[in-house]
């Protein structure tokens, strides 16, 4: 898949950070009326199941409940899942491991690193990037 093609849900985290993912993602050929930004997990849920979203990028607590909601409507393998998270390194890769998320990406981050990680991330799940 493509980035221009992709549905993107930034879920949780501040509005800040939130704003900032979204432009990053901007820079790097995610389009921006592809990229949603729900203020709650039912919300993003509903976006999930209706069908339009293909990577969920979200703060790990918040991702702990929407993930479990995944599998249990067994909607996770068509979405590629990234947790991000100021928890430091060892905190990502354990929360990562424990919930089946494909990736994670530790805060604060530059525009370089994040496009790198993300681009590693979505190269391994088979994207076109």
């Amino acid at each position: 898949m493509e980035p221009e093609e992709c549905r993107v849900l930034i879920i949780k985290g501040s509005e800040e950070i939130r704003m900032y993912t979204k432009e990053i993602l901007e820079k790097i050929n995610f389009k921006a009326r592809n990229i949603f930004m729900p203020d709650n997990t039912d919300k993003a849920l509903e976006l999930i199941k209706a069908g339009s979203i293909n990577l969920v990028l979200s703060e790990s607590e918040s991702g702990f409940e929407l993930l479990r909601g995944l599998k249990r409507t067994g909607l996770r393998e068509r979405i590629t899942f990234i947790f991000y998270t100021g928890g430091g390194e060892a905190y990502a890769r354990k929360i990562t491991e424990k919930y089946g998320a494909d990736g994670f990406i530790v805060l604060p981050i530059t525009l370089d690193i994040f496009s790198e990680k993300i681009t590693r991330i979505l190269k391994k799940m088979q994207w076109h990037i």
